[in-house]
């Protein structure tokens, strides 16, 4: 059973490079187009809570753009906040404006180094590694890479999950990391990275000295309104029935939905307009409206249960 074990190994590595040699050891830099500042637009009034973060991008594009090449090149980047406020949409969202490749990585089932690293084939479960996988299935040397929940990696001392950021943060060493899998060097000096976290404290010191920490808060009412209504603008957009309600939700329902964090509003609004197509059932052909009432009948019967966002709002009397 071991030697079959280890021969899978070396399929794997077998696979691995037969890939890599088809689709070539060189790639591509990916670039900052002149336009790319304007494809932000409008991040702010969804993410009104980061508009920090967006700013921080922004600037940075702007440096790129002073570049002959106009290569995407950023710091790495920490983004720590509670739960539930948008981080990761955020990221995502700005991948997609900038066009450029996009790979998440899940910090909460990493629980060894050898996940980014490669694990020798000669082990049964040796295989290349993420960070590998990401440059060889993909067309740039600077994709955008997401480490999601950073502060959730767990491992022990034979296993350290953080181990392979040590090198792969710090771009002179990211020009030769190596792919335990391969034994191949690997230049992933042009990567971007950025990492999201709810609780810096249990980082690793190493880790925090190489990357910039931004701290994300959570909205204000205010905020919350613009975020349910832009949220609610997008599920009109995306949902084929949608069209049948009326384009903005009153301030009666913002005022229910202000106590969510920004993660559940999508959720909690698809839920308000089933309650609402559910009550309105014998009156077809008007446009539909989501009442208090529909948002109160799924809204979580604790609110301050409720992770990532601020104590429920007590109501006027």
């Amino acid at each position: 059973k071991l030697k079959t074990a280890k021969q899978h190994g070396y399929r794997r590595l077998q696979s691995a490079l037969e890939r890599l040699r088809d689709s070539g050891s060189e790639r591509q830099l990916a670039q900052v187009e002149q336009d790319s500042l304007s494809r932000l637009n409008g991040l702010e009034t969804r993410f009104p809570n980061l508009a920090e973060v967006i700013t921080h991008f922004r600037r940075h594009l702007s440096l790129c753009l002073l570049s002959d090449q106009h290569v995407l090149r950023m710091d790495p980047l920490l983004l720590v906040g509670g739960a539930g406020l948008g981080k990761t949409k955020l990221v995502q969202e700005i991948a997609k404006a900038l066009a450029v490749e996009f790979y998440l990585i899940s910090c909460a089932s990493t629980t060894a180094g050898f996940t980014l690293s490669g694990l020798d084939a000669g082990w049964a479960e040796g295989r290349p590694g993420r960070i590998f996988e990401a440059l060889c299935t993909g067309r740039t040397a600077n994709p955008l890479v997401l480490l999601d929940e950073i502060d959730k990696m767990r491992g022990d001392v034979r296993y350290d999950a953080y181990g392979p950021l040590y090198t792969l943060l710090e771009p002179t060493t990211a020009k030769r990391f190596i792919d335990e899998c391969l034994t191949l060097e690997l230049d992933c000096s042009h990567i971007v990275w950025i990492a999201t976290a709810n609780n810096a404290e249990v980082i690793p010191d190493p880790i925090l000295s190489r990357v910039k920490r931004m701290d994300v808060r959570p909205p204000t009412r205010e905020e919350m309104h613009a975020i349910a209504q832009s949220v609610y603008r997008d599920l009109r957009d995306s949902e084929p029935w949608s069209m049948s309600f009326e384009e903005d939700l009153s301030d009666d329902v913002l005022g229910e939905l202000v106590a969510l964090p920004p993660r559940l509003l999508r959720r909690a609004l698809l839920d308000a307009a089933a309650a609402a197509a559910e009550r309105c059932s014998a009156c077809p052909g008007r446009a539909l409206t989501i009442g208090p009432d529909d948002v109160r009948r799924v809204l979580p019967r604790s609110r301050s249960r409720v992770m990532g966002f601020t104590a429920p709002v007590e109501r006027a009397a």
